[in-house]
């Protein structure tokens, strides 16, 4: 199978696996940080235990409140707002002055992450009909990968000029690429991807 044969077949499945890869690096990232954010900002354990429950919150309500829009108005249209979404969390994250305007962002964030997880399994398992279940392994293991790198890119992050900022300005960076990528995908129909 030619290098442009394979792009065609799987591109929208890469594009599922980096989307629920950001996910575990996101979250990941996050936790790590948290410490130096709290040293930034001068946060107590317990403040810093509630910028944790934010994102978690917001993970949570998400696809309570949104679950069923996916299937009116489409996957691709889900996708690309929200993964726009997380690049404007990152920038609030990276702009933020104070606990509550990071908390702002990391709702944000965890409200966008939410929805982006079940509508990419969902497409995935739309999508890929024969081959969806192998594919389900591959989502479970990017959500891990991305949660077990951050942290280094994290402590990598922490000897740039940047600090734990650096962090979002790379998660930014790849949420804004990853938009572009899923908004010039087109949308197939349910079930027709060549499996």
């Amino acid at each position: 199978m030619g290098k442009s044969a394979y792009w065609a077949k799987n591109d929208l499945s890469l594009l599922f696996l980096l989307s629920i890869f950001m996910n575990g690096f996101e979250t990941g990232g996050y936790q790590a940080a948290l410490l130096y954010v709290g040293q930034e900002f001068d946060l107590s354990i317990g403040q810093q235990g509630l910028l944790a429950a934010v994102q978690l919150f917001a993970t949570m309500i998400a696809p309570l409140l949104l679950g069923p829009l996916a299937d009116r108005i489409g996957k691709k249209i889900m996708l690309v707002f929200f993964t726009a979404a997380r690049t404007l969390s990152a920038a609030i994250i990276l702009l933020a002055t104070n606990s509550p305007l990071f908390a702002a962002g990391i709702f944000v964030l965890g409200f966008a992450c939410s929805i982006v997880q079940y509508v990419a399994i969902a497409g995935m398992q739309d999508t890929y009909p024969q081959t969806r279940n192998r594919r389900m392994g591959y989502i479970t293991a990017m959500f891990a990968l991305g949660a077990v790198i951050a942290p280094l890119i994290v402590g990598l992050s922490l000897d740039t000029p940047w600090g734990w900022r650096g962090f979002f300005v790379l998660s930014a960076l790849i949420f804004l690429a990853l938009t572009v990528l899923l908004a010039r995908r087109r949308t197939l129909p349910r079930g027709t991807c060549p499996d």
